[in-house]
């Protein structure tokens, strides 16, 4: 009997009107931010990339601000296909306090009003919260990037000054920055910082490696962290509910860079030495 309470109930729960239509509205807004949350868990991701992808996403969303009817339109049909119902404006009262009640003409409108608009203006809101309040910061390092990277823009290097902790020349810095667009202008425009780190030479680039390593460390997701943890819950089973820190974090790291080979000879040779046994290993 409670099973069958609680079925009719979510059978009814999914009938809503509001249910339905919020449900095409996630799809719609979700299918344009899906490429770059694909992106955001790129492990050789910066905020500069970062940045500029999801410019295109809010440009993205901010045009299909008047276009609710796709969704609606998807709604209408799923009801009519499933559940042989349509949509339908939910009862509205005189004052109303705690959910939206704006005066329409027609359900289209009502549902645009008081879900879909407030669906997307909440997304653009969170993403611009997320990235662009620190874009005049972050933009200047553009500059060091293959794709960005040109002599005509050394005086923007003085946005960059600042992070340095004891003082240094400019003109140092400008002049090491001519040789850098030197250097990467035959470089493949999409390289990740990673790798312009690994072509730096740290004496005779002192600044600018300083700067590729402050991009190269800024923080834009916590996807490398989220993996973490999916590792230990897939490694810490019940059955293994006694395992010892060492062991842990052995088979953590075993598993997180599961693509580097390791040589078998060369780890008994390091457990043989660790201490003296009686039989050679």
């Amino acid at each position: 009997m409670a099973m069958s309470s609680k079925a009719s109930t979510l059978l009814a729960a999914i009938q809503r009107s509001d249910f339905l239509v919020s449900l095409m509205v996630c799809e719609k807004l979700f299918s344009l931010t899906l490429p770059l949350s694909i992106f955001l868990q790129n492990e050789s991701l910066n905020f500069v990339s970062a940045i500029n992808h999801t410019k295109q996403v809010l440009s993205s969303l901010k045009n299909i601000r008047e276009t609710a009817r796709d969704a609606f339109q998807s709604a209408s049909q799923l009801a009519r296909d499933l559940f042989e119902v349509s949509i339908t404006i939910p009862r509205l009262s005189l004052k109303q306090t705690t959910s939206s009640n704006p005066e329409t003409s027609c359900s289209e409108d009502y549902f645009r009003v008081s879900v879909f608009i407030r669906c997307l203006d909440s997304l653009i809101q969170n993403l611009t919260d997320k990235f662009m309040v620190n874009e005049d910061v972050l933009l200047p390092f553009q500059t060091l990037l293959p794709d960005f990277a040109a002599a005509n823009r050394v005086n923007e290097m003085e946005n960059l000054t600042l992070y340095f902790d004891i003082a240094i020349s400019l003109s140092a810095v400008k002049a090491e920055y001519i040789f850098w667009c030197e250097k990467i202008s035959s470089m493949d425009p999409s390289s990740d910082v990673l790798k312009l780190l690994d072509i730096c030479d740290k004496t005779y680039f002192r600044s600018i490696s300083y700067l590729l390593t402050i991009l190269a460390t800024l923080p834009v997701t916590t996807a490398s962290v989220e993996r973490t943890f999916s590792t230990i819950k897939r490694i810490k089973t019940v059955s293994r509910s006694v395992m010892g820190h060492q062991r842990l974090s052995a088979l953590a790291m075993m598993s997180v860079h599961s693509g580097i080979d390791v040589d078998p000879d060369e780890g008994i040779d390091i457990m043989s030495k660790k201490k003296t046994r009686r039989l050679l290993l």
